[in-house]
Parts: C-alpha cells; sequence; structure tokens
C-alpha cells in the first residue's frame, strides 16, 4: 500500500503543478479528503474538474500530427496532450492548438 501524502500525491500524479498554485487552504481540505478515502471529495476540492469538462476542448502539437501523417499516413490524440494544463508539446516544445468540441462534433 502506498501512503498518502502531499509528496506521494506531487510524486505520482499530474496535481503537483496545481498543488502548488493552490491556496495552503484549498491544499489542505484536498489533501484531507485524498488521504481520507473521500475520492468525490477531493475532486471537488482540487478545483479542476470544472476546468476540464467544461472547456470540451481537445489539444494537439502540428509537429506530432505531420509526424503522424508521415509515418502512419493518419493522426491521433495524444493523451498526453490533453492532460489539465498541458498547454506545450513536451518533445517539440511548441505551444499546443486545440480543436472546440462543440454539439456537432460529438
Amino acid at each position: 500500500m502506498v501512503s498518502s501524502s502531499e509528496d506521494v500525491v506531487r510524486q505520482r500524479s499530474g496535481l503537483a503543478p496545481y498543488l502548488a498554485l493552490m491556496p495552503a487552504s484549498s491544499r489542505g481540505a484536498f489533501m484531507h479528503a485524498a488521504c481520507v478515502g473521500r475520492p468525490s471529495a477531493a475532486r471537488a476540492r482540487c478545483g479542476l474538474v470544472r476546468y476540464v469538462g467544461a472547456k470540451k476542448i481537445l489539444r494537439f502539437c502540428a509537429s506530432c500530427l505531420k509526424e503522424q501523417v508521415a509515418g502512419e499516413e493518419v493522426g491521433w490524440w495524444l493523451a498526453e496532450h490533453q492532460l489539465p494544463a498541458m498547454w506545450f508539446c513536451a518533445r517539440h516544445n511548441h505551444l499546443l492548438s486545440y480543436v472546440s468540441v462543440g454539439p456537432d462534433m460529438q
């Protein structure tokens, strides 16, 4: 079993950048909810849920897309580009482009 602590969350999740930006009181409430095993409370306390689903955007790197199409003749959405607060491609260090997903695209 992995112990629950802020250090573990920082090392083993994508929340490290968010924890650094959270006010201490919000961070403490989130960590308490996460450590006592209340996932719905932890999700609500982290403050990310309002940004992830509400915007309904997909992000992509134009350079990754060019490489995919050149090699496989098809492009795909990379999961790492869809992570919250991921605005640059880690491979190419380029700003990600995005596409809004509206009702007609779902």
